[in-house]
């Protein structure tokens, strides 16, 4: 994608640049629509319409709602976060559902089950989230069951997800089995459940050991940004290697290991390995946490096969987002890999 097409796409930093006029304007209108009575929001239809694609009995939007807020992956950027978490408060939170919902977005992943409740109660909404859960290599079945009966009973779920640093976990430890185990318990149980991975690791010891999880949430973005990790210094699931320093913690350590700002190590072998997967794949990550704009972020991940692609989003972003996915979409997205 090139700097200019770059250019014209609205970056996260946009809320540095939106007028706060705009903001209470929109946040007065929201009030107004409360103050008149709540009613479900109403999706678009017609040719222009929100593209879905289903997982298990799920229709899902083709674009999600991440979980990058309330807050925000700030990396070195210390104040980010706080900043996040100032902006995106309980009404902001529930108006970026409601206008979410209106523009045709129905999932999130993750997402916070009580501000959800209270926004389905509210305001008439049916958002449901990707919930996900935690296995481990030394879990019994019958605690692998217990963890799913558990999440079973979140009435915002509406699919579930082993999370991707666990899925990173498991791979790393080979034990994949794991993962198969829980496959057959959330058969018997009647629930969808996704496998979630930062590491391409993730897939290779799913096909390397015939474990088909009912769908992945697999981070996939280019590399064409300044803050990216040198290759030479990308390692296998760096992520978790404190000689390349943590930015949580604000320790550097060796500046060239790892960038905090790197999810997907090796694009053309995602796209590779991903190639023949069978079932759904949301790619997350799309825009290394605000490096990538929009327009260049999702034709990347679309083109490179993901069938979904999970942002995190603030209000401002949400309109412009849908409006990019939908124009690609409407221009023919140039794929190999067969829709899921």
């Amino acid at each position: 994608m090139s700097g200019k097409a770059d250019k014209k796409t609205v970056s996260r930093r946009t809320v540095l640049k939106t007028p706060l006029a705009a903001t209470v304007g929109a946040a007065a209108l929201a009030g107004a629509r409360r103050a008149a009575g709540a009613k479900p929001p109403q999706g678009q239809v017609g040719e222009n319409a929100m593209p879905y694609g289903t997982i298990g009995d799920r229709k899902v939007s083709r674009l999600i709602l991440g979980s990058n807020t309330p807050g925000a992956h700030s990396r070195d950027l210390i104040y980010a976060g706080q900043l996040g978490r100032a902006y995106n408060t309980k009404a902001r939170m529930l108006d970026t559902y409601e206008l979410a919902e209106s523009q045709g977005i129905n999932t999130l992943l993750q997402g916070n089950a009580g501000l959800i409740r209270e926004y389905n109660a509210k305001r008439g909404g049916k958002l449901r989230k990707i919930k996900p859960v935690n296995v481990t290599k030394d879990d019994s079945k019958e605690k692998i069951k217990n963890t799913l009966t558990a999440a079973m009973k979140d009435d915002t779920a509406a699919l579930f997800y082993i999370m991707g640093d666990r899925g990173d976990y498991l791979a790393r430890a080979r034990r994949m089995d794991q993962v198969g185990t829980s496959m057959e318990i959330a058969k018997s149980l009647g629930i969808t459940l996704g496998l979630g991975g930062h590491s391409l690791q993730v897939v290779v010891e799913c096909q390397k050991n015939r474990i088909t999880p009912h769908f992945y949430v697999k981070t996939f973005h280019h590399d064409d940004y300044w803050s990216a990790t040198p290759k030479a210094n990308r390692e296998p699931f760096c992520w978790y290697d404190s000689k390349g320093g943590n930015s949580y913690s604000g320790k550097t350590g060796d500046h060239n290991r790892f960038h905090d700002n790197i999810w997907c190590l090796d694009a053309d072998k995602t796209i590779e390995a991903m190639q023949d997967v069978k079932v759904p794949w949301i790619a997350f990550k799309v825009l290394a946490a605000g490096a990538i704009s929009p327009t260049s972020g999702f034709k990347f991940a679309l083109n490179g096969g993901a069938d979904f692609l999970a942002v995190g989003m603030c209000d401002f972003h949400v309109k412009s987002n849908v409006r990019i996915l939908k124009g690609l979409f409407a221009r023919e997205i140039d794929r190999k890999r067969p829709w899921a």
